[in-house]
């Protein structure tokens, strides 16, 4: 019986991890920009229209693409950063 681990590395076995299929970008994108401004923009018509106003289409469309487009601004710079080796 042997009383000792075995302490031997292989230095042929690659030590960084596989890049991420490109998929899981998207993904990301998807729950760090897009359901935040869906979240955000369905509770400023909810509480407008608890307050008694009618808030147009438009806005709440310019609402959801300003809200996405910054979080994907934010989200894309935090991405392209944890690429780099």
């Amino acid at each position: 019986m042997k009383a000792s681990a075995d302490l031997a590395v292989d230095i042929n076995t690659p030590t960084h991890a596989a890049e991420p299929v490109p998929y899981y970008r998207l993904t990301g994108l998807l729950v760090v920009a897009l359901l935040p401004a869906l979240f955000w923009t369905g509770l400023s018509y909810l509480i407008g229209s608890a307050l008694g106003y009618s808030l147009s289409y438009t806005f709440l469309f310019g609402t959801a693409a300003v809200i996405a487009l910054f979080l994907g601004a934010i989200y894309a710079a935090v991405a392209s950063g944890s690429s780099r080796k």
